[in-house]
């Protein structure tokens, strides 16, 4: 049986086989409506596209490339699975694959997975996680011309589609939450100093910390790798201290688990001896014992944008949102109330 090609589908619709073309390669110029039009012919008709053609005509991969910056052979920051969901579920949309990789940060590992990537011609796109202060992917890149969005804003005066939340301002939240709550004496556990991640979650802090009137204590600032097993170690470690703090505010959700499971080890009860903050809001936050108070980042309506946002550039789209604003909602829960029971 012959396959079904594009003149099938143009002369079943009335249309010209470029309007075809593009509306199955998901080109701007053309309508929504004549593009559900040509999708649900081209389903009904069993059209299945010739990738090696189509992507040697376009000059494109229909490919998406993302980098896991961790040091964690087995990374389990629940982030993750939100980000990626996101990513693939958005790439689908545009008949796009999703090439995912794994190295630790600012390593030869790293910088040649990129090289590779961009001179290999091997994806369209990018998508930047774990932005650093002063990024090399973000000049890296900038320089291939290959396009890319950040879920961060990195300083290195570049323009490029990215996300930017208030974290400094739900950080301040926090803390704020925590003094009227009656906590006093405030640990913070951050990250690598040279994410932007740490940098704004951690003037956030700060900030919160003045406007409270609250001391700070230099042995409760202690920063970890975002990972659950360094909150479990520096938990154990700053509850030793004297005094000990009653509260401790982390970076990210997955610190925060560890917090706990150290806090459970050493029979102190989450909220009513220590009270212990998330930032994220990942699913997991939910169902932790004791649920976490956390800041809410929608991460998987995030990443699909970034994605919309990255397909638009590499399709030249004029029309595109470079700046992609979302403010993070505190939600309180058990960890930081004072009347939770054992």
């Amino acid at each position: 049986m012959k396959p079904v090609s594009i003149r099938d589908i143009a002369r079943q619709l009335n249309l010209s086989t470029t309007t075809v073309s593009r509306a199955l390669d998901g080109y701007p110029d053309v309508s929504n409506r004549t593009r559900l039009r040509v999708l649900e012919t081209a389903s009904e008709l069993g059209y299945v596209p010739n990738q090696a053609a189509r992507q040697l005509r376009r000059k494109k991969t229909d490919v998406l490339g993302f980098v896991m910056a961790t040091a964690q052979p087995k990374f389990a920051d629940p982030i993750y699975s939100e980000f990626l969901s996101g990513l693939a579920d958005e790439a689908t949309t545009f008949g796009m694959d999703l090439r995912i990789s794994i190295a630790p940060p600012d390593t030869d590992e790293e910088k040649n997975i990129y090289k590779r990537w961009s001179r290999s011609h091997e994806v369209d796109g990018i998508i930047l996680s774990h932005v650093r202060v002063h990024d090399w992917r973000v000049r890296f890149l900038q320089d291939e011309a290959l396009p890319f969005a950040g879920f961060d804003k990195s300083d290195d005066k570049i323009d490029y589609p990215c996300c930017v939340s208030t974290n400094d301002q739900a950080m301040q939240q926090i803390v704020t939450h925590l003094a009227q709550t009656g906590y006093k004496r405030i640990a913070f556990i951050g990250g690598p100093e040279n994410y932007v991640s740490h940098q704004t979650r951690y003037s956030g802090f700060i900030k919160g910390m003045e406007s409270a009137k609250i001391p700070l204590n230099p042995a409760y600032l202690v920063n970890g790798d975002l990972s659950s097993s360094s909150g479990y170690t520096i938990t154990k470690s700053l509850i030793e201290l004297d005094p000990a703090p009653d509260a401790i505010v982390c970076i990210n959700d997955e610190t925060a688990f560890g917090v706990l499971h150290a806090l459970h080890e050493k029979k102190r009860i989450p909220g009513k001896d220590i009270a212990v903050t998330g930032f994220g809001g990942v699913q997991e936050s939910k169902h932790s014992s004791p649920p976490l108070t956390t800041i809410d980042i929608p991460i998987y309506d995030i990443t699909r944008r970034l994605v919309r946002t990255l397909m638009g550039v590499i399709r030249n789209d004029e029309n595109i949102d470079y700046c992609i604003q979302t403010n993070p909602q505190l939600i309180i829960r058990e960890t930081t109330k004072r009347e939770t029971s054992p």
